[in-house]
């Protein structure tokens, strides 16, 4: 069974064809060369701009939680497991659907499979939730629904997603142990996301995947800041009040978080990553902020 729910071959070609449409207008390749890349990969999906992309996206949302809020009606007062099997049973639909938009009209992220794909995961997770009535249930739930809407639809979600749901799901685990000691553990899976995620995109075999890698890396260095900025701020807040803390190594934190986004500036600067400058950038203003702000 093909774990990649789209024609291979087809997304391929849109992004090839996405890539050199940014490349002409940065006027790295001339009109000629474009033209025979566009003739080359002719784009047989249907995947439409931004703005259709989100009008798409919001009407079908609309149109599915009208149909579910219209079977909550009936089970509304039979409890809580009948509604996670509602939930169930939507999610499983949502995603039926979704593939049938996919393989039968070609739909590639056209804001209509993105949508059902959303609310399926969450209509799952809830029905976790619901069924086992236990929180952890419903991280393991969003563990397991994420990693198979980023490896199967490459959905944004669901990648985003994935990388805070282990966060949750160690804080969950080791809930009862130190704060300090807890974020330690959730920086380890955070380092190896980014390391494996490089690595894959500079070997460039990974063409369908290689937005989804991108974000995934993306999104574990934001969540490896957030730990280090709330350890900073945490710090910054005690020592404001003259509270003495010996949980933390003061010195390591308040080097790391300034630190860490002038190395991801450095590192974006020499790979020429424009996205990855403009999150380095983001994260060092926002140190600055903590800082000022005590």
């Amino acid at each position: 069974m093909n774990l990649f729910a789209y024609n291979k071959e087809k997304v391929e070609n849109l992004l090839i064809e996405e890539k050199s449409y940014r490349l002409f207008n940065e006027r790295v390749i001339d009109k000629k060369t474009f033209s025979d890349i566009q003739k080359n990969t002719a784009n047989q999906l249907y995947s439409p701009g931004f703005f259709v992309r989100l009008g798409f996206l919001i009407l079908t949302a609309i149109i599915s939680l009208l149909i579910f809020g219209l079977g909550l009606l009936t089970v509304i007062d039979a409890g809580e497991k009948a509604l996670g099997i509602l939930a169930l049973f939507y999610g499983i639909a949502g995603i039926i659907i979704a593939e049938l938009f996919i393989s039968g009209k070609n739909h590639f992220q056209s804001g209509i499979d993105d949508a059902l794909l959303l609310l399926s995961g969450i209509a799952i997770i809830a029905f976790a939730g619901f069924t086992f009535n236990s929180e952890r249930a419903a991280i393991i739930a969003s563990v397991m629904v994420s990693a198979f809407l980023t490896i199967r639809y490459t959905h944004q979600a669901g990648t985003i997603t994935s990388v805070l749901s282990i966060v949750f799901l160690i804080q969950e685990i080791f809930h009862n142990t130190n704060p300090y000691l807890v974020i330690v553990i959730q920086l380890i899976p955070l380092t190896i996301i980014i390391i494996a995620t490089t690595a894959a995109i500079k070997k460039g075999n990974h063409i369908v995947y290689f937005k989804t890698l991108r974000l995934l890396r993306y999104t574990a260095i934001v969540v490896m800041y957030a730990f280090l900025n709330y350890l900073f701020i945490n710090e910054k807040f005690f020592y404001s009040f003259d509270i003495e803390i010996n949980k933390s190594p003061s010195n390591l934190v308040w080097i790391a978080t300034f630190l860490f986004p002038i190395i991801t500036f450095i590192y974006a600067f020499r790979q020429k990553e424009i996205w990855l400058l403009r999150i380095s950038v983001v994260l060092f203003l926002l140190s600055i902020i903590g800082l000022y702000q005590y």
